[in-house]
């Protein structure tokens, strides 16, 4: 069992979504998934109340979303102070809605080397590609 698959933006922004549970339903595999992994580069840093709040906009080029980092956790702290506009980003956390807005409760964000980035984006690209032929090589004539 995957605890945090790779998701594309769009596939958050698109997904139906348990708000009391925040779970999130994954439709090419229809699995119910917890969290999220998401890697994607800062678009925009909104820091509020000395680090109390800080909110980062990610896009992966699927779309746009914000993390939102509240309260002062000490590890995501550290490396929220080492994070600048144009940094690529793994994050890792649960999807919530706020004033139907989605956005991402992070547990871990990583700063990521451009190399690492573009590694990580090729195996999101290949576990897709994958899911997708499974997808395509179903027999639903039994459905």
């Amino acid at each position: 069992m995957n605890v945090a698959p790779y998701f594309f933006i769009w596939e958050i922004l698109n997904a139906r979504i348990d708000t009391v549970y925040g779970i999130i339903f994954r439709e090419k595999t229809n699995k119910e998934v917890f969290m999220v992994k998401v890697v994607g580069v800062v678009i925009n840093m909104i820091k509020y109340d000395e680090n109390n709040f800080v909110v980062l906009e990610v896009d992966d080029g699927t779309g746009v979303i914000p993390i939102k980092v509240i309260g002062n956790k000490e590890k995501i702290a550290d490396e929220i102070n080492r994070i600048q506009v144009g940094d690529y980003v793994l994050i890792i956390g649960r999807v919530k809605i706020w004033k139907k807005e989605r956005y991402i409760l992070p547990i871990k964000i990583c700063k990521l080397v451009f190399e690492e980035a573009i590694f990580q984006r090729f195996l999101r690209v290949l576990e897709y590609v994958s899911i997708s032929e499974q997808y395509r090589e179903a027999d639903f004539s039994k459905v």
